[in-house]
């Protein structure tokens, strides 16, 4: 993906009111998007692939985490 930006150009962000921020995360289904999601990045990271990183560890747990929660 390319950008229209140039080497040292400054941009600047407006930052979100809280009301914007607040109507963006009533659209995301977190449960949903999480259990379509992290099972994938379980996988990766237990079986090996690609994803494997010096964090990996850290992840698996933090992932085991979320499922636990969602699936008690």
């Amino acid at each position: 993906m390319k950008n229209n930006f140039e080497v040292g150009e400054i941009i600047t962000v407006d930052m979100p009111s809280e009301g914007e921020i607040e109507a963006e995360l009533a659209e995301i289904n977190l449960v949903e998007r999480l259990s379509t999601t992290v099972h994938k990045l379980r996988n990766d990271l237990a079986h090996g692939s690609e994803t494997l990183r010096a964090s990996s560890l850290q992840t698996l747990r933090t992932t085991s985490e979320m499922i636990n929660q969602i699936y008690p």
